[in-house]
């Protein structure tokens, strides 16, 4: 499509002018960065460059993958922000081993909270009510700490693999 385009488009043909086909370069090396295509990087397949693409000085956007709801209220739970979620593989690679870090820490904290009402706070804050009602309701006294803390791993969990899934995404 770029090839037919840069043709028609072109200065040097009829009805093409430098500013369209400027326009036309700008857009197309954005969605080929996007999308992992360098120059000067032979492939072997369409996933597989055979030479390391160069690494950028400014993070790109993922432009190609919206973040889902799901994965925006994981990243939430864990503090991280959209602006973690750029950069090329060595970042997503850091990215992935942050996200087990944080994982690990989060059920630490979880672990050693002894406040039933303050781990249901913290389901209310993560999951929205339905998660904190639903073990409200299974335990009308809300005191059954051990059940309190297995809901809040679940969502812990949940939360690292809607996050890792998406990670693995942007590859």
């Amino acid at each position: 499509a770029y090839r037919k385009l840069s043709l028609s488009a072109h200065p040097d043909k009829e009805g093409g002018s430098p500013e369209a086909f400027q326009e036309l370069t700008s857009h197309s090396k954005v969605l080929m960065e996007a999308c992992g295509w360098r120059p000067g990087v032979k492939r072997v397949s369409k996933r597989k460059p055979v030479v390391p693409a160069r690494r950028s000085a400014v993070a790109k956007p993922a432009i190609c993958a919206e973040m889902p709801e799901v994965a925006k209220v994981a990243m939430v739970f864990f503090g991280l922000s959209e602006e973690d979620f750029r950069g090329g593989a060595a970042e997503m690679k850091k990215l992935r081993l942050q996200l087990g870090n944080l994982k690990t820490q989060r059920e630490k904290e979880i672990q050693r909270e002894r406040d039933p009402e303050k781990l249901i706070q913290m389901l209310r804050a993560a999951e929205g009510q339905s998660e904190a009602v639903a073990v409200e309701a299974s335990c009308p006294a809300a005191k059954d700490l051990k059940q309190v803390k297995d809901s809040c791993n679940s969502l812990c969990r949940k939360h690292y693999t809607s996050l890792y899934a998406y990670i693995q995404k942007l590859k």
